[in-house]
């Protein structure tokens, strides 16, 4: 059987972040520590810092919010009964220091 022929292809410009983030200003205002994590693409001290995936999903009859920090390789779960209750417990947890974040497995 012939292997597939996969190719990266040749780019022709540097993509940039975007200037502006698409996160409405009351995002900001309602959840301040999840939007920061969701948002700043620094560290303090100026280094480069990959933004967070929060993700919402549903599994067995119950609504989760993943927030998954992918520079640091670390994730925490929510689980709620509604968006406005996912993500005011993600951020309550990020404003006490209380996730229980889980370090990401390393693929075998």
């Amino acid at each position: 059987m012939a292997k597939p022929n996969l190719r990266k292809p040749a780019t022709t410009q540097t993509r940039q972040p975007p200037s502006v983030v698409p996160v409405s200003p009351e995002l900001e205002g309602l959840y301040p520590n999840l939007y920061a994590y969701m948002t700043q693409d620094a560290w303090e001290d100026g280094g480069t810092r990959a933004t967070t995936t929060v993700l919402f999903f549903f599994e067995r009859g119950e609504m989760k919010l993943c927030v998954s920090d992918r520079d640091l390789q670390r994730s925490f779960f929510v689980t709620g009964s509604d968006f406005a209750s996912l993500l005011e417990t993600a951020e309550a947890m990020l404003e006490n220091g209380e996730p229980d974040w889980r370090q990401k497995r390393l693929a075998r």
